[in-house]
């Protein structure tokens, strides 16, 4: 069952949302409180993070960045700030989706059945690798390999966007937390090690594509086979 944190410290407002979250047939948990949110996802791994910015204790710009240190769970940050200023900076923080207040909860809802769909979509047969977000697994069919926490960011990055060729310092950039200590050898090892894992699951077919002389990109298993 999807499940959804709601972040949010007006209480009437949260658990209106909570209704229709429920309503939708999907669980949620509600924290008005700042304080406790970062280690609540990271012990729960919920599926969806509704997020306030203006949060007690602690805001909802820094949960988000410290969130994105060891996951990849769409965000959706929530604010009545509306220039365009402070929504780049809530991108910026590392927020999947951004809404202005005030909103109506049934915008919210499609909003996160629509991240539910793009992060958590169930296997179709012959597509190609899934991404298990909570586990940073990465299944085909009936068989999953698990991912170290670098090599899951640097696959998501890529396989999120596919088609779209990233740079090795694009990369640098998205994936490490502290680029300065990352050379792009670092890069294409991680690369290789990612590329040698995902061999094992579909014989030997390449997803992760290197691009000479620009960077690397992903290709699902069904535009490679045209």
């Amino acid at each position: 069952m999807t499940r959804v944190l709601i972040l949010e410290d007006e209480v009437d407002l949260a658990e209106l949302v909570q209704q229709f979250v429920l309503a939708e047939g999907m669980d949620s948990h509600i924290l008005n409180d700042g304080r406790e949110a970062v280690s609540w996802i990271q012990e729960n791994s919920p599926d969806v993070v509704l997020l306030d910015i203006m949060l007690p204790s602690k805001d909802g710009m820094q949960i988000c960045k410290e969130v994105r240190n060891f996951s990849d769970v769409p965000i959706i940050m929530a604010s009545a700030k509306i220039d365009e200023i402070d929504r780049l900076n809530g991108f910026e923080a590392g927020a999947t989706d951004y809404i202005c207040k005030p909103y109506s909860s049934k915008e919210v809802i499609a909003r996160i059945k629509s991240l539910v769909k793009l992060y958590h979509r169930d296997q179709v047969a012959g597509e190609g690798l899934i991404l298990d977000v909570k586990n940073h697994h990465i299944h085909y069919r009936n068989k999953d390999i698990e991912l170290s926490h670098i090599e899951f960011k640097l696959l998501s990055l890529l396989y999120h966007r596919p088609g779209r060729i990233y740079t090795r310092e694009q990369i640098i950039s998205e994936v490490y937390s502290d680029y300065r200590t990352v050379s792009e050898r670092n890069v294409d090892s991680h690369i290789k090690n990612l590329r040698k894992k995902i061999a094992l699951l579909d014989n030997g077919h390449e997803y992760i594509r290197a691009i000479y002389g620009a960077g690397y990109k992903y290709e699902n298993r069904k535009k490679l086979l045209h």
